[in-house]
């Protein structure tokens, strides 16, 4: 039987020696003690991607397995879009426009590159 959420996350927090507690400490008050706790019984059918990227950086574990255990689509391999944008709060509308233009361009080079 495949890993849940709740048991990955409940392992992530023990590996780190951390409490619930700690761990909203941890995550500045962004995820609770209590919602942690129904994280971990997998009570929560459609946890938040930005709840599961906090956690995954607090336990310095891979994201993409947590978000996988929740039941989103993860692309097989890191895709470099998906690499770019898994900060994505961090950047302006702007700058995440800038990012996809960048990457855009290069697969667009890459591409001249293979047609010679």
């Amino acid at each position: 039987m495949a890993d849940t959420l709740g048991s990955i996350l409940k392992e992530a927090r023990a590996r780190a020696g951390l409490s619930l507690r700690a761990v909203e400490k941890a995550t500045d008050g962004k995820i609770s003690n209590g919602y942690l706790s129904l994280l971990e019984s997998d009570a929560v059918k459609e946890p938040s991607p930005r709840y599961l990227h906090e956690l995954a950086q607090v336990y310095k574990m891979d994201y993409a397995r947590l978000m996988k255990a929740s039941g989103y689509t993860v692309p097989s391999n890191s895709s470099t879009r998906a690499l770019a944008f898994s900060k994505e709060e961090d950047l302006t509308e702007e700058e995440r426009d800038e990012v996809e233009r960048f990457i855009n361009f290069m697969v667009a080079e890459r591409s001249k590159r293979k047609g010679r």
